[in-house]
């Protein structure tokens, strides 16, 4: 049996015949995403969200951690998964929730 030393393994590749035609998901974006790293900005937020002095209710840390998925201090703590899983269970009761209702209006 001849092995090609060239080519990467079959298991750490999609076979061709098995790739999809056509792409299920948006093509993952080259560039990075900007991000907002002014506190002004982020003051001037809270402030239209939260009324006058509202950029005076949280702690700066707080407020950081508010506007984003991820700990500022992300090389050390990581990515928050707590805040991940979170998202995906209220996604998945969203979801239910719409497909009952859509369900008890048919009926």
């Amino acid at each position: 049996m001849d092995v090609d030393r060239d080519s990467p393994p079959r298991w750490s590749q999609t076979p061709p015949a098995l790739k999809a035609p056509v792409r299920v998901r948006p093509p993952r974006i080259s560039q990075p995403l900007k991000v907002n790293k002014d506190q002004r900005k982020l003051d001037e937020f809270y402030t239209k969200f939260l009324g006058r002095d509202g950029d005076k209710m949280l702690s700066e840390e707080t407020k950081w951690l508010a506007v984003t998925n991820k700990s500022f201090d992300a090389g050390r703590r990581g990515f928050n998964d707590r805040l991940a899983f979170f998202g995906r269970s209220n996604r998945s009761l969203s979801n239910g929730r719409v497909l009952i209702e859509i369900d008890q209006a048919s009926a």
